[in-house]
């Protein structure tokens, strides 16, 4: 499913960089207490990822396009009714909508520098998910 033509720009962040940010952290307590740290693995939209999947999968994938106001319409329908499923709607909007701020490649807000993070890459981390 791609939302609202799939080129808005979101930050992405593996389970791997989740546990340096941690490591690093640990390591800064005066430079990192009390303060909201952004971190990601890479910047991405959902049309990079998808080329990404087809050339590592070699093949074309089917892709329904959706418009992220009427998946929250529809999710908070569903919610209210009891589906619990509307949830992935409303949470798909929340970092694919246009202006709920889910990438955070600013340079005032993002901290992998500060904290020395390594660098990770869309491919690899695709090829790895699928391995």
């Amino acid at each position: 499913m791609i939302f609202d033509g799939g080129d808005r720009a979101f930050s992405v962040t593996n389970l791997s960089q989740v546990a340096n940010a941690v490591v690093a952290v640990l390591l800064r307590p005066e430079e990192t207490a009390n303060r909201y740290l952004y971190v990601d693995s890479f910047t991405v939209t959902q049309n990079e990822i998808l080329g990404v999947l087809e050339k590592v999968t070699a093949s074309k994938w089917q892709v329904k396009q959706r418009i992220t106001d009427e998946a929250v319409r529809e999710g908070k329908e569903r919610l209210g009714k009891g589906d619990f499923g509307g949830m992935g709607l409303l949470l798909n909007a929340s970092f694919l909508g246009e202006g709920y701020g889910a990438n955070y490649t600013r340079d005032e807000e993002l901290a992998n520098r500060r904290l020395g993070l390594p660098t990770q890459e869309l491919e690899e981390s695709v090829r790895k998910l699928l391995n």
